[in-house]
């Protein structure tokens, strides 16, 4: 990362999720799981937004990261008077 200033952000996704008991297949209807992620923006490319929980800026180490598909983000809220 090299001294690079790190964002705080809020990102909404919708998460996959599955019905496991058995059902009838007439009975079956879509699980919809939204998650709210509060973290620091590591990276965003074409693909996915990355974000970290931990950030430890002496070092530019980072734990507890997500890699979040960008075709499952709802919403991405930059965090005002927050950054690393």
């Amino acid at each position: 990362m090299m001294g690079k200033k790190l964002q705080g952000v809020h990102v909404r996704w919708q998460d996959s999720a599955s019905n496991s008991p058995w059902h009838d297949t007439v009975d079956i209807k879509p699980n919809e799981f939204i998650v709210d992620t509060l973290g620091w923006l590591i990276r965003k490319d074409k693909r996915y937004i990355i974000v970290a929980l931990n950030y430890n800026s002496r070092d530019e180490i980072t734990s507890d990261s997500i890699s979040i598909p960008k075709g499952c983000v709802l919403s991405i809220v930059y965090i005002p008077n927050i950054s690393a």
